[in-house]
């Protein structure tokens, strides 16, 4: 399909990837494509996210490290086009459950925050920014019956709200 619609990007979540003695870097390869992996995957060996880029425009991208977060599938890159400024892009999975296996409100609260606060620092960057995903909450849709997806839509919506992002 990627290569089919001539995809220059695709981020792909809901993966389950485990580095064990059987992950084999093949099974997730797609031929004139480079993948990227969130840093969950050094860390604790899983990803529930890939992030695949066209070969021909791996030298126009920069992988942010620096503010991606540790704990959960989120991946952040710099694309400077020609005759184009330089702009961010976020690719974001939100789960129900991090990789750690914690659910609670208040773990799904820290995690969510945690991934906002590393895009508050795109935003002080005063560049374009682009956040694209699995965020799992739907700003246009009342979430009185739920508390913790209220909290969350409340967190999003106070953050799209301050630094003047919009959700489509």
């Amino acid at each position: 399909y990627m290569r089919e619609n001539n995809l220059s990007i695709c981020a792909v979540s809901e993966v389950t990837m485990t580095n064990t003695t059987f992950f084999q870097e093949n099974n997730y390869n797609i031929d004139g494509y480079s993948f990227l992996l969130p840093k969950s995957w050094k860390n604790n060996g899983t990803s529930r996210m890939i992030l695949y880029i066209k070969n021909d425009i791996m030298d126009n991208v920069r992988i942010r490290g620096d503010i991606m977060t540790a704990s959960q599938p989120d991946i952040w890159i710099d694309i400077t086009l020609p005759k184009s400024k330089r702009f961010t892009v976020g690719f974001y999975y939100r789960e129900w459950t991090g990789l750690d296996k914690k659910s609670s409100p208040e773990d799904q609260y820290f995690r969510f925050n945690e991934f906002l606060k590393m895009a508050a620092k795109i935003s002080d960057e005063k560049r374009e920014v682009h956040i694209l995903g699995d965020f799992n909450i739907n700003l246009s849709k009342s979430h009185n019956n739920d508390h913790t997806q209220k909290v969350l839509k409340d967190l999003l919506l106070c953050h799209c709200t301050e630094h003047g992002l919009t959700q489509l």
